[in-house]
């Protein structure tokens, strides 16, 4: 933090003494080179503004349906997950109703046995 500010302080000063030395002399300092350094800089902005224009269309495309489909997939595992909390719960809930007491066999019934013929 102090590197930092002690960093952009020395800057700072070095501008001003800079632009106070432009204005007694009524030039620029080293004027070719920052005119040369202005259109290096002029060029690659123009290259860079062509690159983000073709990367604009990638994004814009491909990572829409990328991201799309990873949301579309976080909401399919939330439901998931809320799906198993509520089974849980409805399984909870059934196992404290009552139970209906056992009816007694019809009296047609009482009388039959698997594999066992009576006749």
């Amino acid at each position: 933090m102090y590197i930092t500010f002690l960093s952009a302080t020395i800057l700072l000063a070095a501008f001003l003494v800079l632009r106070y030395v432009e204005v007694a002399r009524g030039a620029r300092v080293a004027a070719h080179a920052r005119a040369r350094l202005d259109t290096s800089t002029l060029t690659l902005e123009a290259r860079m503004h062509a690159r983000v224009t073709v990367v604009r269309e990638y994004v814009s495309r491909d990572m829409l349906v990328k991201v799309l489909h990873m949301l579309t997939y976080a909401v399919l595992m939330f439901v998931r997950l809320l799906e198993r909390k509520l089974t849980g719960t409805v399984r909870l809930l059934r196992s404290f109703r009552k139970k209906k007491p056992a009816r007694g066999i019809s009296p047609g019934l009482d009388k039959v046995v698997r594999g066992v013929d009576h006749e």
